[in-house]
């Protein structure tokens, strides 16, 4: 399993593959997400939010790292309001998941 949390990583190159990653924990509109060390967000498969404790905590997650629509790209053409997406976001299909020791 490849730690892509301390170290300069092309996330695209470890797409399909197990991987730990290491981040803060945010919730956003298109669910549970973590801000990796980088700057990189990567979201969480099935999970629409994180425990109100975690949120804003370093958390350590295992799992296989996707790309995938969470959303519809948007359509300057629609009249209609939607939710929409720019971009395909990375997803990690989750496995296990913890909450860092010594939080502060």
């Amino acid at each position: 399993m490849d730690d892509i949390s301390n170290k300069e990583v092309d996330l695209n190159d470890m797409v399909g593959k197990s991987v730990v990653i290491r981040g803060i924990a945010h919730d956003a509109k298109a669910g549970a997400l973590v801000a990796i060390d980088g700057g990189e967000v990567v979201y969480i498969s099935e999970r629409a939010s994180w425990p109100p404790a975690w949120i804003g905590k370093r958390v350590t997650l295992e799992g296989k790292l996707n790309k995938r629509r969470n959303f519809p790209e948007p359509d300057p053409n629609n009249e209609l309001i939607e939710q929409a997406m720019q971009g395909i976001p990375f997803v990690l299909e989750l496995d296990r998941y913890s909450l860092d020791e010594n939080q502060q």
